[in-house]
């Protein structure tokens, strides 16, 4: 995922110099070589019970109704995970298909880790195949209602989208995601926490 961005949205606008905190969120880029793909990670606090943020997050077939720039997220029946990140602008839309491995915490939290699959689906006409795409979900109380969020990926758009022009952007993009998944949380019921998805 997201998100990606680690699999969730990554083209928003660039984000600029200085910023920090944002929604309860500090986002951070760390690039992998000059010229490469990026790790970005947000580490998030926010006043929202963990059970409804795992909610949120583990429902990858529907990660696509809080994400704006995740177009589609589609459980196959083995289990993967077809995505589709559209940035817009003049740039093709990129697809992936994500292999999930959830994990319970002892802490009572919740881990999802995110790689791209082995064998990966047909591209959907005009779409741009990934090229890298791996992370991981991690989401664990904090106090007696609180969550803290990390969010960690390693992305590369893949096609002719360059690694540093996506670094550009990526940072502010996962910043707009986590705001989405706080929201989404927010609304969310809550349910009990489990591996399935």
């Amino acid at each position: 995922m997201w998100l990606a961005v680690l699999g969730v949205g990554l083209l928003a606008e660039p984000v600029q110099a200085g910023a920090g905190e944002r929604d309860g969120c500090v986002v951070r880029l760390v690039a992998e070589h000059a010229n490469g793909p990026a790790e970005v990670t947000a580490d998030c606090r926010w006043a929202v019970a963990p059970e409804r943020v795992i909610r949120v997050v583990r429902e990858q077939g529907r990660i696509d109704q809080v994400l704006s720039l995740l177009s589609e997220s589609t459980v196959l029946p083995d289990g993967r995970v077809v995505q589709v990140h559209s940035p817009g602008w003049m740039f093709a839309d990129r697809q992936v298909t994500l292999r999930f491995e959830p994990r319970l915490l002892a802490d009572g939290g919740y881990r999802l880790d995110f790689r791209a699959a082995r064998e990966q689906e047909r591209l959907g006409k005009g779409r741009v195949s990934i090229a890298r795409d791996e992370g991981f979900w991690q989401v664990r109380p904090d106090g007696e209602r609180g969550t803290r969020l990390r969010y960690a990926v390693l992305y590369d758009a893949g096609g002719s989208l360059k690694p540093w022009l996506v670094r550009s952007f990526q940072k502010s993009g996962v910043a707009r995601s986590m705001a989405e998944i706080r929201r989404a949380a927010q609304l969310a019921p809550p349910s009990p926490v489990s591996t399935e998805r």
